[in-house]
């Protein structure tokens, strides 16, 4: 099924995360160092995590309050650990920019469609958002599988030299 989103501004989620549901959800909460970070009661049952982010809605990489590669690592790991049919509401104040880019980021991930988020007003992903969220995924994975590869190299070349003669025969292959 997928992961499944919703995108909002700063004063739906708190009326969101205060009314009753019948499903469990996460939440990705995103303010600028300008703004207030909304604190979450975490006595809801159904609310299980809260991931706080901060950076600003800006496109200018580098500016002090911009996302990170960081930032974009720390979104995607967090998101790759929820079970496969969570609901995940994302917000920042507006719940116009940078909640739609990483929402169509994590869906085009998880789901293999961003469509819904690049081609429906109000939305207007932040592009720069958008990106770090895709480069830290392409990142983690390029390294686990190529970890993955490595170990099983490194497993095959440990099995080979324990069953080995020294002379580059393994034991199986000796009758």
């Amino acid at each position: 099924m997928g992961l499944r989103f919703k995108v909002m501004n700063r004063a739906d989620v708190l009326k969101f995360v205060h009314e009753f549901h019948d499903e469990p959800f996460y939440v990705i909460s995103i303010h600028s160092s300008a703004s207030f970070e909304p604190q979450f009661d975490m006595d809801n049952e159904c609310l299980k995590d809260v991931l706080y982010m901060q950076f600003s809605d800006t496109d200018e990489q580098g500016y002090y309050d911009a996302i990170t590669e960081e930032d974009g690592m720390k979104i995607y790991r967090w998101a790759k650990e929820l079970p496969d049919d969570a609901l995940v509401v994302v917000h920042c104040r507006a719940g116009r920019s940078r909640s739609p880019a990483v929402v169509a980021a994590l869906s085009y991930i998880f789901n293999g469609n961003d469509d819904e988020f690049w081609k429906c007003p109000p939305y207007t992903p932040n592009f720069l958002v958008y990106r770090f969220i895709l480069y830290a995924w392409a990142k983690y994975e390029l390294f686990h599988m190529g970890y993955e590869k490595l170990q099983k190299n490194l497993d095959e070349f440990s099995r080979y030299r324990q069953g080995s003669h020294g002379n580059g025969i393994m034991k199986e292959e000796v009758s």
